[in-house]
C-alpha cells in the first residue's frame, strides 16, 4: 500500500511539475511575442497603425496569442460552434447563477446586464472612432486607439484595450513624448441626460475628488511598489465627458515588466482557471498581503491634494482586486484598485460598506476561504458561499489555518487587532502537510484516456510562435516603408484648470528659494518687463495676484547647479525642461510648452538673396545637423546664395542640451559639435570653416545676425541660430524655419493669426499680432524640436510642498493666459 501511495504521489508530482514548467514557459512566450508586436508596431506612424489588425484580418497574418498556442498543440476537442439563439439561452443562464458579474447598470438594455463585459461597447468604435456611446444600449464605449488624454503630469496615448476590472477599463498606452509604456484605467460616471445615473452636479462632485484622492505619496519617498501595491501616477478628470482616468506608469527603468503585472490575471479568473488552491499556497498568498498591509497601515502617506494620514485602508480586498504573477522563484501577490478612488464611481445611492484596518484583515480572510473552497458562489442556491458550513470548505484542509482564516474573517474564537498582529500568528501557524499541490489527474488517467493527452510538440510550437511574429514584422517593416505618412488632426484631451491665481489655497507659509537658468527662458520670463503688460514682469504680476507667495529667485549658470541646490535642499524647487535623465529622486509637473527653433536672418522676400525664400521656408534636420557638425559651410550647398555660414549659439546650457537631445542625437555628431564650440568666436569663416559664436543674451545673437547679413555683398555673411520660441517670438530680425522630420512632415513653429496656416518667407514678421505659436503642434510634439517646461522638486514630503504649490499655481488659467503672452505654449489650447 505504501509503495501504491508513493508510486502515486510522485506521478502527481511529475504531472504538476510539468503543468507548472509548460506554464511558465507559455506565459514567458506570450510576454516576449507581446513586447516585440509592441517594438514592432512602434516603428508604423501612430495615424497608420489601423493597417496592421486590417492587413492581418485580410490576409490572415497573426501572432498566436498564448490560448491559442495552447490549443494548438493540446488535442483537444474541437467545439462545434453554437447557434446564436442557444448563445443566448447560455448566457442567462449564467446570469442567473453567477455572481461575479457586477449587475449594476440596469437602465442599459445589455444582454449582460454588464455593459463592462459586453463586445458591443469596443465594435461600436471599431467602425468609426469618433463615437463616444455604444450603438447598441447607450453606455459610454470604450476608447479608441490613439485617442490623447491630457495631464497634469504628461500627455497620454491609448494604444488597446485589455479588459475591465472591478469599477474600470483598462488600456495598454505609452505617454508622449518619450513612447513610454502606461497602463490607462478608465472609470466612466454615466449622465442622466444619456440615460444613466449621475447628474452634473454629482459628476463635478466625483471628478473634484477622484482627482484630490487618486494616489498615495510617502512621506519619506520611499517607492511604495517595493511593497507590491500598484498605486496612480496620475489622476485625470475629463472635462469634456463623464470619464476619468488613473496613469499606471513604470517607477524606474529596471521595471521592464510592469505592463505584464498590470495585465496579470486576479485570483477571482486565477481561481476560476485552477479550482481550489492548497493549504500552503493559501498560506503563501495570507503571508504576502499582509506584509503589504503590514506598510500600508502602518506608514505615513499624502494624498495628491497634500491632505496627510498616518496609515491607508485598502478598503477593497476582494479576488478581483489581487493580482497574481509567477516567477521562476514561485508567485507574487499585489494590490491593486483601493477604495477611496474605485468607490468614486459606484452608483449614486449605493450602500458602500464602512473601511477600516479590522474590515482589511476580514476580507482578506474571505478571500482566503473563498481560495481554499476553489469558488465564490454556492451553484445550487447562487449565493455567496458559507463558510459557517463545513462542507464549504474544500477537501483536505490542514485545521489550524481554516481556525486562522476564520479568526481573521472575525469569526473564529480569537481577533486580531492589526495587520502586524495577524502576521504574527500566520507566521507561527504550523501546516500539517506543506507539500506542493494536489492534482487532481494522474498517469492512470492518462492511459485511460491516451487520444484526448499529448505532449506538447515544443520544436513545432516554436516554429508557429516565431512565424507569426516575424510575419507581423516583415509587415509592419512593409508598411513603414512603402505607407504614407500624412499626418492627422491630433485630438487633444481638455483638462479642467482652475480659473484664477488667487483661487489657489494653501501656500505653505514663510520665504522659498527656488532657482533656474541664469540665461535660460525661464529667466527671461520671470523679470522681463512689458511681455505681458507695460512695465511689469511675471513675477509682479504672480505676486500681486497672490500675496502669501513669498519667493526668492536665485539664478544659476547650469542645470547640474541648478539640480545639484534642489538635491542638497538649498533650494525648493527649479524650473528646467531637461527632464530626460532626470533621478528618481525627483518629480516634476509640466506647466507649459516650448521649443527649439532653427532660425536665419529675416529680409523681405523680394531681395536676390533672401535666405527664407531661397530655403523656401523650412530646413530638414539633417541639414542642421551637417551644419552644426562643419559638413556644411556655404549656403549655395542648399540651393541658397554664395554666403558663408556663422553659427550662432544660444547663451544657455540647457538649450544646448536640449539641441544634442533632439537634434544630434548620436554620440558622433555631438562629439563633432562640441568641437566646433571648442573654436567659438575665432574667424574662420573665409576659410571654408564655419565660424561660431555666443553672445551674452539671444538679444545680442539676434541683433549680429541681422546686421552681418545687412553688410556690404562682399562682407555679407548669412548666420543659422537655434534658440527656444519664446526668446525669439515676437522680434523681426530673424526668420524662424519650420522643420522637415524624416523628409517627409514639415511643421511650423509659427502660424498665421488669420487663417491658421504656417507662416512662409512672405508673412511680414514685424506685423506684431500676425502670427501666433503652432500650439496643437507643441502640445502633441509634433513639433519636433518641441519640450515641455517643467517645476522640478525632491520627492521629500517631509518639506514644505513649495514645489507643487507653485506649478499648481502655473496651471491656472489666469497663469497659463499670461505665460501664453510671454511666448511659452500653455498645456492646453485657450479659448
Amino acid at each position: 500500500m505504501a509503495k501504491k501511495n508513493l508510486k502515486e504521489t510522485g506521478a502527481k508530482l511529475n504531472q504538476q511539475l510539468r503543468r507548472r514548467a509548460l506554464g511558465t514557459l507559455l506565459a514567458r512566450l506570450d510576454f516576449l511575442r507581446s513586447t516585440l508586436y509592441n517594438r514592432f508596431a512602434m516603428m508604423i506612424p501612430t495615424q497608420l497603425r489601423w493597417i496592421v489588425p486590417f492587413l492581418e484580418s485580410e490576409l490572415g497574418l497573426t501572432v498566436p496569442t498564448f490560448d491559442e498556442m495552447v490549443k494548438k498543440f493540446r488535442d483537444e476537442e474541437v467545439e462545434e460552434e453554437i447557434p446564436p439563439e442557444v448563445q443566448e439561452a447560455m448566457i442567462l443562464e449564467k446570469k442567473k447563477t453567477c455572481l461575479f458579474l457586477p449587475q449594476k447598470y440596469r437602465k442599459y438594455n445589455c444582454l449582460l446586464d454588464n455593459p463592462f463585459n459586453c463586445k458591443w461597447t469596443a465594435k461600436s468604435v471599431e467602425k468609426d472612432n469618433t463615437v463616444r456611446y455604444c450603438v447598441k444600449c447607450g453606455f459610454p464605449a470604450i476608447l479608441a486607439p490613439e485617442r490623447k488624454i491630457q495631464g497634469r503630469k504628461g500627455r497620454y496615448e491609448v494604444q488597446s484595450f485589455i479588459g475591465h476590472r472591478n469599477e474600470g477599463r483598462i488600456y495598454q498606452g505609452i505617454q508622449i513624448p518619450g513612447q513610454k509604456p502606461v497602463i490607462i484605467k478608465e472609470y466612466v460616471l454615466p449622465k442622466i441626460k444619456q440615460g444613466g445615473y449621475f447628474n452634473d452636479e454629482e459628476i463635478v462632485e466625483r471628478k473634484l475628488l477622484f482627482e484630490r484622492l487618486a494616489g498615495l505619496k510617502l512621506s519619506d519617498g520611499r517607492e511604495i511598489q517595493d511593497f507590491r501595491l500598484i498605486t496612480p501616477y496620475e489622476a485625470i478628470a475629463d472635462a469634456r465627458e463623464e470619464r476619468c482616468y488613473i496613469i499606471i506608469k513604470q517607477k524606474t527603468d529596471q521595471d521592464p515588466n510592469f505592463e505584464a503585472l498590470y495585465k496579470s490575471p486576479t485570483l477571482a479568473s486565477y481561481l476560476d482557471e485552477t479550482g481550489a488552491l492548497n493549504n500552503y499556497e493559501v498560506w503563501r498568498i495570507l503571508n504576502q498581503v499582509l506584509q503589504s498591509l503590514e506598510f500600508l497601515h502602518s506608514q505615513k502617506f499624502q494624498y495628491p491634494d497634500g491632505s496627510p494620514l498616518m496609515g491607508v485602508i485598502h478598503g477593497n480586498i476582494t479576488l478581483e482586486s489581487l493580482l497574481i504573477t509567477f516567477t521562476f522563484q514561485g508567485f507574487f501577490i499585489y494590490l491593486s484598485d483601493f477604495a477611496v478612488w474605485e468607490n468614486r464611481f459606484e452608483l449614486p445611492g449605493t450602500l458602500t460598506s464602512n473601511t477600516s484596518f479590522i474590515k482589511d484583515l476580514n476580507d482578506l480572510g474571505t478571500v482566503a476561504f473563498y481560495l481554499l473552497a476553489g469558488k465564490q458562489v454556492d451553484p445550487e442556491t447562487s449565493e455567496l458561499l458559507d463558510s459557517q458550513i463545513d462542507n464549504n470548505w474544500g477537501k483536505d484542509i490542514d485545521l489550524e489555518l481554516k481556525k486562522y482564516v476564520l479568526n481573521l474573517m472575525g469569526l473564529g474564537l480569537q481577533s486580531y487587532n492589526s495587520s502586524t498582529e495577524a502576521r504574527q500568528a500566520l507566521l507561527r501557524l504550523t501546516l500539517a502537510s506543506q507539500v506542493l499541490p494536489d492534482v487532481e489527474f494522474s498517469e492512470v488517467e492518462e492511459e485511460e484516456e491516451p487520444k484526448k493527452k499529448k505532449k506538447i510538440k515544443f520544436s513545432r510550437l516554436l516554429l508557429y510562435w516565431l512565424s507569426g511574429i516575424l510575419g507581423v514584422g516583415l509587415l509592419a517593416f512593409l508598411i513603414w516603408f512603402f505607407g504614407f505618412r500624412n499626418r492627422q488632426e491630433i485630438e487633444i484631451t481638455p483638462i479642467t484648470l482652475k480659473c484664477c491665481i488667487a483661487e489657489v489655497a494653501g501656500i505653505p507659509q514663510g520665504k522659498f528659494k527656488f532657482t533656474g537658468e541664469k540665461n535660460g527662458t525661464w529667466n527671461y520670463i520671470y523679470n522681463q518687463k512689458s511681455l505681458i503688460i507695460k512695465d511689469k514682469s511675471f513675477q509682479e504680476e504672480i505676486i500681486e495676484k497672490q500675496p502669501e507667495l513669498n519667493l526668492e529667485y536665485l539664478p544659476e549658470n547650469s542645470p547640474i547647479e541648478m539640480l545639484k541646490k534642489v538635491k542638497n535642499r538649498e533650494v525648493s524647487f527649479t524650473i528646467t525642461s531637461l527632464i530626460k535623465d532626470l533621478e528618481d529622486e525627483y518629480d516634476y509637473q509640466t506647466f507649459a510648452y516650448d521649443g527649439l527653433v532653427i532660425f536665419i536672418p529675416f529680409s523681405y522676400a523680394q531681395r536676390d538673396d533672401s535666405l527664407p525664400r531661397a530655403l523656401k521656408g523650412k530646413i530638414s534636420l539633417d541639414q542642421v545637423r551637417q551644419i552644426y557638425t562643419g559638413e556644411i559651410t556655404n549656403w549655395s550647398q542648399l540651393g541658397g546664395p554664395e554666403l558663408p555660414m556663422k553659427l550662432y549659439l544660444p547663451p544657455n546650457d540647457e538649450a544646448v542640451a536640449l539641441f544634442e537631445q533632439k537634434v544630434l542625437k548620436e554620440e558622433r555628431y555631438i562629439k563633432k559639435f562640441r568641437e566646433l564650440m571648442t573654436r567659438e568666436n575665432t574667424i574662420n569663416v573665409r576659410n571654408n570653416l564655419p565660424n561660431i559664436v555666443r553672445f551674452d543674451s539671444s538679444f545680442q545673437n539676434l541683433t549680429n545676425m541681422i546686421k552681418d547679413f545687412e553688410k556690404q555683398p562682399k562682407e555679407r555673411i548669412g548666420g543659422i541660430g537655434f534658440d527656444s520660441l519664446s526668446k525669439v517670438f515676437g522680434q523681426c530680425s530673424v526668420y524662424p524655419l519650420a522643420i522637415v522630420e524624416n523628409t517627409i512632415n514639415t511643421v511650423s513653429p509659427l502660424l498665421q493669426t488669420n487663417n491658421k496656416k504656417p507662416i512662409s518667407p512672405q508673412t511680414d514678421l514685424c506685423q506684431k499680432g500676425s502670427y501666433i505659436p503652432n500650439v496643437k503642434a507643441f502640445i502633441t510634439q509634433q513639433y519636433p524640436l518641441a519640450y515641455p517646461v517643467n517645476v522640478v522638486y525632491l520627492k521629500d514630503n517631509n518639506q514644505e510642498p513649495m514645489g507643487e504649490k507653485f506649478a499648481e499655481l502655473l496651471i491656472t488659467e489666469e497663469s497659463q493666459k499670461m505665460l501664453f503672452k510671454t511666448g511659452l505654449v500653455p498645456i492646453q489650447p485657450l479659448e
